[in-house]
C-alpha cells in the first residue's frame, strides 16, 4: 500500500464530488447577496422569464466545463423567475487523490512532485552541476571528463579497457589476460569438439572477445565471451566462471561464454573476425560481428548479442580470407593470403571489391587512424585517399599493427633477410627499425606496451620509450621453454586498440541507485537528462534494474533509445520497475571523431510503496 499521505479529514473527503450549493455563497438565492444584473445577464437566478423549457448553466470559469468533474447543470423558470444552476460541478481545491478537482485538466497538479504525483516518498536521484545536484564523478566512467561548466564529456583521447584475450590455438581454448597486473584471470573452452582451433579474434568496447573457430575438419563457429557482465545462467546467485589458468569449466558450464554459433559447412574454415558497431536511426547502437570464411570466399554478418546470423552476406571470392578489419567509415578489409586484399561496406556488403598487392602476398592487417591500410607478409600500405600501394622492399612479418601514435608495429619481422623479431615503422618516414622482440601477432595496450604474441607460448612486452628492454612474461609454467600459452595462431585484434584506433571512439559512465529498502516496494517511475548531442556525435541511455547487486550484474541492459526526455521507466522497464536497485549506463559516441557529446544532467525519480 502507498504511505499515508494526508489527515484522516482530507481522505474522507476523497471519496467524490459534491454538487455546487449556491445557496452557500450568497447570489441571488441567498438573502446577503446582490440583486442579479437582469440587464446584461438575463439568464441570471431571479431574472424574470416566460419560457416552458429549462436551460443549461454553468457558472465556473471559461474553459473548465467539462474537464474532470466539472460538469453544467439544469436552470429551470419557475414563477417567472429563473432558478438556481441545480446539479453543476464547479472546480475546487485540488487534494491529493488521484483526481482534478480543479477542472486544469491536471490531475493532483497543486501537490505534484519530480515523481509526477503527489507520494511524499519520492525520491529523485539528480546527477549534474545544478543545485540540489550529485556532481558528475568522471571516475565512474570510462574516457569521460568534466567540461567548465560541470557537465560530463568523452574525452578525445579514448582511454581503455585493461584485458586481453589470447587464443590457446590447439587446446580449443581462449586465455583472458589483465595488461595491468599480467596475470591470467581466466581460461575458457571455445567450443564443444577437440578441433576447435580458436585463432583469430576480435574485442569490443568493452572487452568482449568474438573469437573464430577455425575448425578445419568439421563445421566452424564463433563464440562471444564476456569480459564482465557475465550472466547468471542458471539463475542461483552465483556466476559459475573460469577463475585462472587450471580453472577451465566444461563446456557449456562457463556463464561468461555468452554465445557459440556454427557458421558455414564443414571445411569453410573461420579464419577472420571483425566487430562492427553503428547507430541506427532510433539512436541505439547496433552490434553485428563478421565472420569470414576461409574455404568458401565470403562473410557473414551476426548478431553480437545472441550470434544469430542476419542474413545479410558478402562475396569476396575469389578472396581466402586470413584476417579483417574494420576501418573508419565501416568498410571491411580481408587480407587474403596472397597478392589480393577484398573490401566491401557493411552497410552495402553486395558491392565487395578485389584488389591487387603489387608486390608479395599479405597475411596480417589492420586500419591506421590516418586512413591506410596496412598489411603483414610482404609489408604493405594502402593509402586510401590516393589509392596507392607502397610496399616496403626487404620487410616480412606477419602481424601488423597501428599504435595510433606515428608508427606500425610488425610481427615476426625481418629486413633484408635478417632474424625474426618485431619491427617499428614510422608512418610518415617509412624508416624501419628492428628489435629483439619475439612476435608472430602483435598488440598494443592502453597504457601504449607493445605485446608480441609468438606461437611459443610466452609473451614479449616493451615499453615503446625503451623498446631495447624486453619483458618476457608467462615463461613460468610446465610448457615447452616454461610456455604457459598453448601454441597461439593470433593475427587479429587481442586487446580492442584497433577498434578504438580505427572506428567511432565510445565512452561510457554508469551509476547504480539503491530503492526504498526493506518492507516497501520500490517504483522506478521517470528518467529525464539534458545534452549536447551535436551533429557527428551519439549518446544513448541503458538501464536495468533486479532486486539485488548480484542479480543486476547479471541482468540484461534495455535501450532507452533516442526517446525524448522524460522517459516512463515503468513502461520500459515491465516488471523490472520495481527492482530493488538500478543501474544506469549512458553510452557516448563520436561518430566523425571530431564532434563530442555532453550529458548536462541526470535524473531518476522513484516511489515508495
Amino acid at each position: 500500500m502507498i504511505r499515508a499521505v494526508a489527515s484522516a479529514a482530507l481522505l474522507a473527503s476523497c471519496g467524490g464530488y459534491r454538487a455546487h450549493d449556491p445557496a452557500s455563497d450568497g447570489g441571488p438565492a441567498g438573502d446577503a447577496g446582490d440583486a442579479p444584473d437582469c440587464d446584461s445577464q438575463p439568464e441570471s437566478p431571479g431574472c424574470p422569464c416566460d419560457v416552458a423549457e429549462p436551460i443549461v448553466c454553468y457558472e465556473g470559469p471559461e474553459g473548465t466545463m467539462g474537464v474532470g468533474p466539472c460538469l453544467a447543470g439544469i436552470r429551470a423558470c419557475s414563477g417567472g423567475r429563473w432558478s438556481l444552476c441545480a446539479g453543476q460541478v464547479l472546480p475546487q481545491a485540488e487534494m491529493c487523490n488521484g483526481w482534478d478537482e480543479d477542472c486544469n485538466g491536471v490531475v493532483d497538479d497543486a501537490w505534484a512532485n519530480a515523481c509526477g504525483n503527489c507520494d511524499p516518498e519520492c525520491a529523485s536521484f539528480l546527477f549534474g552541476p545544478q543545485d540540489g545536484a550529485t556532481p558528475f564523478d568522471p571516475d565512474d566512467g570510462m574516457c569521460v571528463e568534466l567540461d567548465p561548466k560541470g557537465g560530463l564529456v568523452m574525452v578525445r583521447s579514448s582511454t581503455g579497457i585493461y584485458v586481453t584475450w589470447i587464443p590457446n590455438t590447439p587446446d580449443g581454448t581462449i586465455s583472458r589476460i589483465e595488461t595491468r597486473t599480467r596475470e591470467e584471470e581466466g581460461r575458457y573452452p571455445t567450443g564443444a569438439g577437440a578441433d576447435e582451433q580458436p585463432s583469430r579474434t576480435s574485442i569490443d568496447y568493452f572487452g568482449d572477445v568474438y573469437v573464430a573457430n577455425r575448425n578445419p575438419v568439421g563445421i566452424p563457429s564463433v563464440t562471444r565471451i564476456l569480459a564482465t557482465d557475465c550472466q547468471d545462467a542458471d539463475a542461483d546467485g552465483v556466476v559459475e566462471t573460469s577463475e585462472g589458468r587450471d580453472d577451465v569449466r566444461a563446456w557449456g558450464e562457463d556463464e561468461c561464454v555468452l554465445w557459440n554459433e556454427p557458421v558455414g559447412d564443414v571445411g569453410a574454415r573461420a579464419n577472420a573476425v571483425s566487430y562492427v558497431p553503428s547507430v541506427g536511426l532510433d539512436g541505439v547502437l547496433i552490434e553485428r560481428v563478421w565472420v569470414g570464411l576461409e574455404g568458401q570466399s565470403r562473410y557473414l554478418e551476426l548478431d553480437a548479442w545472441t550470434g544469430a546470423a542476419t542474413g545479410v552476406e558478402a562475396d569476396v571470392s575469389p578472396c581466402t580470407s586470413i584476417g579483417s578489419v574494420t576501418d573508419w567509415d565501416g568498410n571491411l578489409w580481408s587480407a587474403c593470403g596472397d597478392s589480393r586484399v577484398a573490401r566491401f561496406a557493411t552497410e552495402t556488403p553486395e558491392d565487395s571489391e578485389i584488389m591487387e598487392q603489387p608486390l608479395g602476398t599479405n597475411v596480417g592487417i589492420d586500419a591506421d587512424p590516418y586512413e591506410s591500410i596496412w598489411v603483414g607478409g610482404s609489408v604493405s600500405r594502402f593509402d586510401t585517399e590516393t589509392d596507392e600501394w607502397t610496399t616496403l622492399p626487404g620487410v616480412l612479418g606477419h602481424g601488423v599493427v597501428s599504435d595510433g601514435d606515428g608508427s606500425v608495429w610488425v610481427g615476426d619481422c625481418a629486413v633484408d633477410g635478417g632474424a625474426r623479431g618485431t619491427c617499428r615503422i614510422d608512418v610518415d618516414l617509412l624508416d624501419v627499425d628492428w628489435y629483439d622482440m619475439d612476435s608472430r601477432a602483435v598488440a598494443v595496450d592502453f597504457d601504449g606496451y607493445i605485446w608480441g604474441v609468438p606461437a611459443s607460448g610466452t609473451i614479449d612486452v616493451i615499453d615503446p620509450d625503451d623498446p631495447d628492454t624486453v619483458e618476457t612474461i608467462f615463461d613460468d609454467c610446465d610448457g615447452p621453454g616454461g610456455a604457459c600459452l598453448t601454441a597461439p595462431d593470433a593475427y587479429g585484434d587481442l586487446i580492442g586498440f584497433q577498434l578504438r584506433n580505427a572506428l567511432d571512439p565510445q565512452c561510457t559512465w554508469e551509476t547504480i541507485l539503491e530503492g526504498c529498502g526493506d518492507g516497501w516496494t520500490t517504483r522506478w517511475l521517470r528518467l529525464e537528462w539534458e545534452s549536447d548531442v551535436p551533429a557527428g556525435s551519439w549518446l544513448a541511455i541503458q538501464l536495468r534494474s533486479a532486486d539485488t547487486i548480484e542479480a543486476l550484474a547479471a541482468s540484461s541492459w534495455l535501450d532507452v533509445g533516442e526517446g525524448a526526455s522524460p522517459i516512463d521507466l515503468e513502461s520500459l522497464l515491465g516488471d523490472g520497475s520495481d527492482g530493488g536497485f538500478l543501474q544506469v549506463r549512458v553510452l557516448f559516441m563520436s561518430v566523425d571523431r571530431e564532434a563530442l557529446p555532453t550529458l548536462r544532467s541526470i535524473g531518476i525519480h522513484r516511489s515508495c510503496w
